[in-house]
């Protein structure tokens, strides 16, 4: 019972994060176009670990810029860094993208307007959370399944 109440809660953390990101960038994509200039921008380290790719970078980026005569500052690359990481050179070719002090267009959430991103659309892998999801929801039906349909060792 451990088992199928700790696979089902880790399953539900990881479709919420793969929906949670599909949600936002379907509705970061309809918000308005203004402009905004870089402060700072860096590759940084997302993640290290024993993954087959081994450590992942992302973009950190501050920016400000006006809506309706008020500034805001943002810090918002993309909806997907908290998941998807890149190889260095991958990030690197990003940021080469974007100088410090640089015009750049970015998307301004008009019922907030302290909400922003650079890049609305979804970035990398974004379905691997909802795919890992669904298979660790499925993990306790099987191994309940496969416990309940092998008979008992008769002694």
């Amino acid at each position: 019972m451990i088992i199928f109440g700790g696979g089902f809660i880790f399953s539900i953390s990881f479709l919420k994060q793969g929906f949670h990101i599909i949600q936002k960038t379907q509705l970061a994509s309809a918000w308005s176009e203004h402009h905004a200039v870089i402060n700072k921008i860096d590759v940084v380290v997302r993640s290290t670990g024993s993954s087959s790719r081994g450590t992942s970078y992302g973009i950190m980026i501050n920016y400000k810029y006006l809506f309706d005569g008020k500034e805001y500052f943002g810090d918002t690359f993309n909806y997907s860094y908290p998941l998807v990481g890149w190889l260095k050179a991958e990030a690197e070719i990003e940021r080469k993208r974007y100088d410090q002090k640089e015009i750049i267009k970015i998307y301004v959430n008009p019922l907030d307007p302290s909400e922003s991103v650079v890049q609305p659309h979804m970035r990398g892998k974004v379905w691997q959370p909802i795919i890992f999801g669904i298979v660790f929801a499925m993990l306790p039906f099987i191994l309940l399944y496969y416990f309940i349909k092998t008979p008992l060792p008769r002694y």
